[in-house]
Order: structure tokens, then C-alpha cells, then sequence
């Protein structure tokens, strides 16, 4: 009778501490190493690594952020495994090959739309049957930025909703676990990221045959063309919501984002998956402490346009040395970032005319997300319309002739 007691005692006990255990597990990311002993060093490049880092990550109380953890985790587990990942390549391999079988000629011009990075992405690939490199505002610092929190900016959505969070595991050598168990860029890649890494001499070379002239210096930005990223979860969706007060106040109208089972982040279709080319560069954050930005400042401002030229030269000349003549861009910096759209939208002007011969199609997706100012009229005033390839080239030699004339 007691040494059942005692038993049925030590095993309740036992029952309420794995649950204590449990519990602090959610605040404190290390419990379970030091309880168990286990004082290996996480690899970055274990898929249990990440999954396990996911799971440490999960937000407590704000729902989209939930939302957003939950939708990535789903999204990793089936990226990491390597059969449901090759299937969804294959996928979406196939679906480009019928869309090129069927495209429509390149239009030879930049176009600005209105637009998640995403749906603009998969219908421009649909219509002209060619992969595009897809600009991911990248973190320079954090790999997918906030992706193990629940973040919802451009690049934490791509994470959600593509293969992206597969790369990790294709970059261990490049990056890093803290002691809080989030993934860092070691410097050489941040350095990447920033456009601070100069060409290597092979590069040049073959940037210069494409271009048809000597480059003697250029900078890149990360671009892996070995194996497309594959896109195969639909936008986060919103709903408006009528604002109001007591005694029929107006007040202000909002949004919110809808969850999952409301259609949010949707499994496309198998004949709507496709592939695309991740183009990962970080713009100026302008909200960091160590930088004065005053847009009544001239030395300021040249600091910024020569700083974000740098970086916009980058992001085309690595599309360019890849063997991409399709690219979808998006509102620079724009954004948390607080650069200044008609900045940026001119110098992607500027960068873009100097090598427009040797693009045939680039399309900026500008998302205005319901809150801040809307940086969609400042780009297409700059940029729709504005000739490439074949266009370029005529109305390029159409100068010439008239600089002759003159």
C-alpha cells in the first residue's frame, strides 16, 4: 500500500514538473540543453535545427504574428524535406515549360503595377513564360529577417510563402545561431547583402562580354541561380473595417488581416506554382540611430543617391551576370526603411537606362499595405513606360543618328 502511494506521489510529481518545465521552455530557449546535458553546438544547417528554432520562436499573444509563425512553419517543414521539395520544383519546372511553350513576346519595357511581390511575380512568369529574378528587400543582418517571430514584411512573407527558408540549410557556411537561436549573416554576407563585395576579376570579364564593353569595377549582390526558389503560397489578405464611435462618431477605418482559414496564404493550385530567382539586397535604413537623414541637407542627400546607386547597380548587374533578362522589382526601401520613393525611383531610373539594352522586361510590384504613404505614383511617373531591349536599342541608335545630324 505505501510503495503504491509513493509511487502514484512520485509520478504526479514528476507529471507536474515536466509541465513547470514546459512552461519556462517557452521563455527561456536553452532549458531543455542544460536539463538534459546536451551542450552540442546547433549546426545552421540542420533541418531539425530550424524546425526546433521555429518552434522556440512561437509569438504568445499578437494573432497576426501567429498567424505568420504558424504559416511558416508549415511552409518549412515542407521545404526542408527533400521529396516534397523536389516535387514542388518539379511543379512548378513543368508549369514554366508550358507557359513558355505558349508566351507571349516579351514587351520590352519597364511596367509598374500596383501589387503583392508575389501575384505580380506569378502572373508576368504565366504570360511570358520566362523566370524572373524577384528582388527580396533583405535583411542584412538576420536571415529572413524576423521570419522565426512571425514578421510581416516583404521578405518575412516570401519566407511564408516560398522555398526560401530551404537556403538556409544550402548556406551553414554563411551564417550563424546566436544564443537566442536566431539566424545571423556572418560578415563576409552581410557585406554581400550590403553591396559591399566587389566582383572577382572572372565576373567582370563576363559582365563586360555581356555588356559589350570594358567594366573594370562593379559590386554584387546574393544571387543563386543554380536552383530556383519555388512560390507556392498565396498573398496574406485583408479586410476593411468601418471605423466607429459613440453617438455615431465617425471614426477612422482600418484593416485587418484575415487568417488562414479566411483565405490567407493559400496553397496555389498545382498549375499555378512557379519558380523564380531570389535577388536578396538591403536597402539604407534610414531609422537607424547612427544616420542623420535630412532631405534639406545637400551633403546628406548626395550621400544617399551615390550609397543607394551602389546598391541598385548591384541588384541589375548581378540579375545581368546570371544570364536574367527578366526581373520583378519592388519600392526600394521604401517602406520601415523610410527612404524617400522619388529618390529611389529616379536612381532605378538612372541605373536601369545604362543598361536597358540588355533587359527585355522589368516590373516593379509596389504594395501599399493600407497604412503610410503610397509609393506607387512616384514610380510609374519615373519608370512605366520606359524602353528596353530591342526598344532601347532603337531608340538609342535613333540618337545617335540625330547627334550625327546635329
Amino acid at each position: 500500500m505505501y510503495s503504491r502511494l509513493g509511487h502514484r506521489m512520485v509520478n504526479r510529481r514528476l507529471y507536474q514538473v515536466r509541465r513547470n518545465y514546459s512552461f519556462w521552455n517557452k521563455f527561456t530557449n536553452s532549458f531543455w540543453h542544460r536539463l538534459s546535458g546536451e551542450n552540442k553546438t546547433p549546426k545552421p544547417d540542420d533541418p531539425n535545427t530550424l524546425i526546433k528554432a521555429l518552434h522556440e520562436h512561437e509569438p504568445w499573444f499578437d494573432q497576426e504574428k501567429r498567424t505568420h509563425h504558424k504559416v511558416q512553419e508549415e511552409t518549412t517543414v515542407s521545404v526542408v524535406d527533400a521529396v516534397k521539395f523536389q516535387a514542388l520544383l518539379s511543379r512548378a519546372t513543368q508549369n514554366l515549360a508550358l507557359w513558355n511553350h505558349d508566351k507571349q513576346p516579351s514587351p520590352h519595357q519597364i511596367e509598374v503595377f500596383r501589387g503583392d511581390w508575389g501575384e505580380v511575380a506569378q502572373r508576368e512568369t504565366r504570360k511570358y513564360g520566362e523566370i524572373y529574378a524577384v528582388l527580396n528587400m533583405a535583411n542584412a543582418y538576420f536571415v529572413g529577417g524576423a521570419f522565426l517571430d512571425g514578421g510581416g514584411a516583404q521578405e518575412e512573407n516570401m519566407f511564408a510563402r516560398t522555398s526560401c527558408s530551404n537556403h538556409i540549410l544550402a548556406e551553414g557556411s554563411h551564417i550563424y545561431l546566436d544564443k537566442n537561436n536566431v539566424y545571423r549573416y556572418k560578415p563576409e554576407m552581410t557585406d554581400l547583402i550590403n553591396a559591399k563585395t566587389r566582383m572577382t576579376p572572372d565576373e567582370l570579364a563576363r559582365l563586360s562580354a555581356i555588356c559589350g564593353k570594358i567594366i573594370d569595377h562593379a559590386y554584387k549582390v546574393h544571387m543563386d541561380t543554380q536552383e530556383p526558389e519555388v512560390c507556392f503560397r498565396g498573398p496574406e489578405l485583408f479586410a476593411n473595417i468601418q471605423g466607429s464611435g459613440f453617438f455615431d462618431e465617425p471614426k477612422s477605418s482600418g484593416r485587418i488581416a484575415l487568417s488562414v482559414k479566411d483565405g490567407s496564404f493559400a496553397y496555389l493550385s498545382d498549375s499555378e506554382i512557379f519558380p523564380f530567382h531570389e535577388l536578396r539586397s538591403a536597402a539604407i535604413d534610414l531609422t537607424d540611430t547612427d544616420i542623420e537623414a535630412d532631405w534639406n541637407d545637400r551633403e546628406f542627400v548626395e550621400w544617399f543617391k551615390k550609397e543607394t546607386k551602389r546598391r541598385i547597380d548591384a541588384q541589375l548587374d548581378t540579375v545581368l551576370l546570371n544570364g536574367i533578362r527578366h526581373a520583378v522589382l519592388c519600392a526600394f526601401g521604401c517602406g520601415a526603411f523610410k527612404n524617400r520613393a522619388e529618390e529611389v525611383a529616379g536612381i532605378y531610373r538612372e541605373s536601369i537606362e545604362e543598361r536597358a539594352v540588355h533587359f527585355e522586361h522589368i516590373v516593379f510590384a509596389i504594395y501599399h499595405p493600407g497604412y503610410g504613404r503610397d509609393n506607387f505614383p512616384a514610380f510609374e511617373k519615373e519608370l512605366h513606360g520606359l524602353p528596353l531591349g530591342a526598344k532601347a536599342r532603337l531608340n538609342l541608335e535613333k540618337s545617335i543618328r540625330l547627334g550625327f545630324k546635329e
